[in-house]
C-alpha cells in the first residue's frame, strides 16, 4: 500500500468515526430547537430568576453542589448558543434577537443577585465567590469545547446528558452572582474580574457554536438581493471582529500569564533548594517593564556569587525577560525594612505556634491515654494492697483496662478479677465493684466471675 492509499484509508477511517450519520437531526430542527431556546419571557424569566437566586445562596454558603444545581436548570445557553448559530447562517435577524434577550438576561441576573446580597446578612467574600473573579486560559478551553459539544447535542437525536454537563462546566452563572455580590458590596476590582469571566465564557461558546455550525454546513439564509447578503455579511463580521478581537486579545495574554507562572513555579522549586534559606512569598508585577519578580526570603542571605548563578539560570526557565529582586534578611536591618519581613515572620511564627499548640494538645492527649491503658507492677500492688485493707476476704487480685464493643461500642471499662480467700458473697463482689468504680475514676468496672 503507497503513501496515498493510506491517506485515503485513513481520512475514510477518520470520516466514518467523527461522521453524525443518522444520529443527526434535521438541520430545521436543530434551528427551530435553537430558536426557541433564543426565546426569554414568561417560564425562562422565572426559571432564571429561581437559579440566580439559588446559586447565590450556594455562593454565599460556599456549598459547590448548590450551585451545580442551580448551573442545570438556567436557560443563560439558549442566547449564547443563538448568537453563535446566527453568525454562522449569516441570519441578522436571529442575532439581533440573541443579543437582545442575551442582554436581557444579564440585567435580570444581575438585578436579582445584587437585590440577594444586599439583602443578605453574610457579606464576606467565600472562596466560592472569590474562585470566580480570576479568569484563566482554562476557563477559554472549557468555554470554547464546551461550545461545541453543546451544538452537537442540539444536533444529535440522543443528547442524553450533554447539555446538562456543558451548562455545569462552563458556568456561566456563577460569574454573573458574583458580579451582583461586587455590586451590593462595592467591591470593583473583584466585578471586572467576574464581569470578564463571564464575557470569555460567553464570547468562546459563541465561537465554539459557530465552529461547529460550520463543520456541519449549516444553510445559509437565502437572500433575494446580493447586495443586502453582502451587507449583512459586512456587518456581523464587523460586530464579530468587535466582540472576539479583544477576548482572543485577552486569552493570549492569558496563555502567555499561565506559562509565566509555570516557569516561574518551576524556578522556585529547582532552583531555590538552600538548606539554611526559604522562600516565604513572592510576587509578580507585570505593571513595569520589565517584568518585575520581588522574591522574599528568610534564613541564612545568600551569598553575592550564588545571587549571580540564580540570575544567570533565568534563561534556562526563559525569564530572562523578567528582573529578579531578592529580599534577604541582613544583620541589624530592621529598622529599615519596609516591614514585610517583620509581617511575614509574624506570620511563620503565629503558624509554628499554632502547630506546637496542636502538638502539644496531642501529645498530652496521648499522655493521658497512656497513663488509661498502662497500670505497671507498682500501682497494681497498690491497688491490691487497698483493696485488701478494705475488703479482708480479698485474696488475688488483677486488672486491665478495655474497650468494650457490641451495644455500646467504644465504652471504656476496667476488667477486675478478684480472688478471696474464701469465695466471696455476692454483697462483697458488688461493693468491692463500687468501691473500684469510686476510686479509679472509671466509666465503668467489670467484675470478673471466680473460676
Amino acid at each position: 500500500m503507497n503513501s496515498a492509499d493510506l491517506l485515503r484509508t485513513l481520512r475514510a477511517f477518520i470520516e466514518d468515526r467523527f461522521h453524525l450519520g443518522e444520529d443527526r437531526l434535521p438541520e430545521e430542527e436543530v434551528g427551530a430547537a435553537i430558536r426557541k431556546g433564543v426565546e426569554f419571557r414568561g417560564l425562562n424569566v422565572w426559571v432564571l430568576v429561581c437559579a440566580i437566586m439559588i446559586a447565590s445562596v450556594g455562593l454565599n454558603m460556599n456549598s459547590t453542589a448548590v450551585i451545580i444545581g442551580a448551573m442545570l436548570i438556567s436557560p443563560l445557553m439558549g442566547p449564547i448558543m443563538g448568537v453563535g448559530l446566527a453568525v454562522g447562517i449569516l441570519d441578522w435577524t436571529l442575532y439581533k434577537k440573541s443579543i437582545k434577550n442575551f442582554t436581557v438576561m444579564v440585567v435580570v441576573s444581575l438585578g436579582t443577585a445584587t437585590l440577594y446580597f444586599l439583602l443578605s446578612p453574610i457579606s464576606q467574600a467565600r472562596s466560592e465567590l472569590l474562585a470566580r473573579t480570576t479568569p484563566t486560559i482554562w476557563d477559554v478551553l472549557i468555554a470554547l469545547f464546551g461550545g461545541m459539544a453543546g451544538i452537537v447535542a442540539a444536533a444529535s437525536r440522543e443528547r442524553g446528558n450533554v447539555l446538562p454537563g456543558v451548562a455545569i462546566a462552563t458556568a456561566l452563572m456563577p460569574p454573573l452572582c458574583t458580579s451582583g455580590y461586587c455590586l451590593a458590596t462595592a467591591q470593583w476590582t473583584y466585578l471586572a474580574g467576574a464581569l470578564y469571566l463571564f464575557l470569555i465564557n460567553t464570547v468562546f461558546i459563541s465561537l465554539g457554536t459557530l465552529a461547529v455550525v460550520r463543520v456541519l454546513r449549516f444553510s445559509h439564509v437565502s437572500f433575494s438581493d446580493p447586495a443586502l447578503l453582502a451587507r449583512v455579511r459586512r456587518v456581523i463580521l464587523m460586530v464579530v471582529v468587535i466582540t472576539v478581537g479583544p477576548s482572543l486579545y485577552l486569552a493570549w495574554g492569558m496563555v502567555r500569564q499561565s506559562v509565566l507562572e509555570q516557569n516561574l513555579q518551576n524556578f522556585l522549586r529547582k532552583e531555590f533548594r538552600f538548606a539554611e534559606a526559604r522562600v516565604l512569598s513572592w510576587e509578580l508585577d507585570r505593571s513595569t517593564r520589565p517584568t518585575r519578580l520581588d522574591l522574599y526570603l528568610i534564613g541564612t542571605p545568600l551569598e553575592d556569587e550564588v545571587v549571580a548563578m540564580l540570575q544567570a539560570r533565568r534563561a534556562d526557565y526563559r525569564l530572562q525577560d523578567v528582573e529578579l529582586v531578592l529580599h534577604q534578611d541582613q544583620p541589624g536591618s530592621w529598622a529599615e525594612a519596609d516591614g514585610r519581613r517583620a509581617d511575614l515572620l509574624e506570620d511563620l511564627y503565629r503558624r509554628r505556634e499554632s502547630e506546637l499548640g496542636d502538638l502539644g494538645q496531642r501529645a498530652r492527649l496521648l499522655e493521658a491515654r497512656l497513663q488509661f491503658w498502662h497500670l505497671d507492677e507498682e500501682r497494681l500492688d497498690k491497688l491490691a494492697r487497698e483493696a485488701r485493707a478494705v475488703f479482708p476476704d480479698l485474696g488475688e487480685i488483677a486488672a486491665a483496662p478495655a474497650i468494650l464493643h457490641g451495644e455500646a461500642v467504644g465504652d471504656t471499662v476496667l476488667l477486675v478479677l478478684a480472688r478471696g480467700k474464701k469465695t466471696l458473697r455476692r454483697d462483697t463482689r458488688n461493693r468491692l465493684e463500687a468501691w473500684l468504680g469510686e476510686r479509679y475514676d472509671r466509666r465503668r468496672v467489670v467484675l470478673l466471675p471466680e473460676r
